[in-house]
């Protein structure tokens, strides 16, 4: 019994020596809610609850408690969320992290200003804030999180800053009014579906950082024309522009080695595909649903190992298999490659396209590895002598 009284007392006294060292409490002071640390003094902006008294808020720099004066370092994780009233948010320099789900479901939120000294915004952040129209991010920060402006209906225009290192999963998911997007050159990743279901964008350019995009990056960005996927990409994830139904032509990059499920199925617009000869398997599905299809150029010297699904819906009698002019027969005995009714040379095609270059516009024609001009029943070399 006396053990157990020891004890019991231990814990109080242990309870006492923590308060007393830095003790962290509750208070309203305005319409704002904190948390006080005694031993930092600073002040967290804490949940208060909805609906919020006020439509416009400005967080104050520093607050004074019982003759203490705290300096308001962060917004705390739901400090806002769910408060339909809000309309605007000015945040002070003294702020570094703004916590997870800190303005989730601000409906009505449409204006926030996001200082400098702002190095870390949590996931969820700004979820379903559906009238946020425009966001200037801070100069530091490095990650934007999972979730973070998911679902912003109305979020028309972003400014991402060269801080930023990584998007992660969903962080612009269903944000429908975006209509384009550049990724600085420091970028090195984005996330699964980071800009899935964005069915305005229309523009976006890729930063010569990035090394991977990752699943359903980009699918369902049903208003994207074109897409150029820099070289120091290494991996693109399944279905990472599936559903983009404005797509007409993809050249992938050089660095990547397998092409993966889906990849890009679903967009009936495109017409031709540029494969490199770094990659060695194609997974299933990857062009599924594409019927608009007409080439696709292979630049591997070796059949690359490819799924028996992997062409599903190409119409292989109309679409015409390009690869290098000594891989032909590699082709035509090669599993699933051997199925497209015509195959041809890669380097035919690219004397074509330089000769037009030169600004001769005929229709042209390739006979034993050479271009000439085809003009009605007729067929002249490119000095204009006529081939008998």
């Amino acid at each position: 019994m006396k053990k157990k009284i020891f004890t019991f007392l231990f814990a109080i006294m242990a309870g006492m020596t923590s308060l007393n060292a830095g003790t962290i409490f509750r208070v309203k002071i305005g319409d704002i809610y904190y948390n006080l640390s005694t031993d930092s003094r600073t002040a967290e902006v804490a949940e208060g609850g909805a609906p919020y008294p006020s439509t416009e808020v400005t967080i104050p720099s520093s607050v004074e408690y019982e003759s203490t004066v705290y300096s308001v370092t962060s917004i705390g994780v739901s400090a806002f969320s769910d408060n339909s009233t809000l309309t605007a948010v000015t945040i002070p320099n003294s702020v570094t992290s703004i916590g997870n789900y800190a303005f989730h479901r601000c409906h009505n939120l449409q204006s926030i200003t996001i200082p400098n000294s702002v190095t870390n915004i949590g996931k969820c952040a700004f979820q379903l804030c559906q009238k946020l129209e425009s966001i200037t991010l801070p100069n530091n920060i490095e990650i934007l999180e999972e979730w973070v402006f998911s679902s912003c209906s109305c979020l028309a225009s972003i400014t991402i800053p060269n801080s930023v290192k990584r998007i992660k999963r969903e962080a612009f998911y269903s944000c429908t009014s975006l209509t384009s997007i550049t990724i600085p050159d420091g970028v090195t990743s984005i996330g699964s579906s980071a800009f899935s279901r964005c069915s305005s964008l229309a523009s976006v350019t890729l930063s010569h950082g990035i090394t991977e995009i990752d699943m359903g990056a980009f699918q369902d960005c049903s208003s994207l024309t074109s897409i150029t996927i820099p070289n120091s990409v290494t991996s693109i994830g399944e279905y990472a522009f599936s559903g983009c139904s404005e797509l007409t032509n993809v050249v992938l990059p050089t660095g990547i080695t397998t092409i993966e499920e889906g990849v890009f199925s679903d967009c009936p617009k495109m017409v031709s595909i540029t494969i490199p000869s770094s990659v060695t398997k194609v997974k299933g599905w990857i062009l599924a649903g594409n019927t608009s299809l007409t080439e696709i150029r292979n630049y591997g010297e070796t059949p690359a190992n490819a799924f028996s699904s992997a062409f599903d819906d190409v119409d292989k009698s109309t679409c015409k298999l390009y690869v290098p002019k000594n891989s032909i027969n590699a082709y035509k005995s090669a599993p699933v490659w051997k199925d497209f009714y015509s195959i041809g040379a890669v380097e035919d095609v690219q004397a074509i396209e330089n000769t037009e270059a030169d600004n001769v516009r005929s229709a042209k024609v390739i006979i034993d590895g050479k271009v000439y001009i085809n003009r009605g029943d007729k067929v002249f070399t490119l000095q204009g002598q006529e081939v008998k």
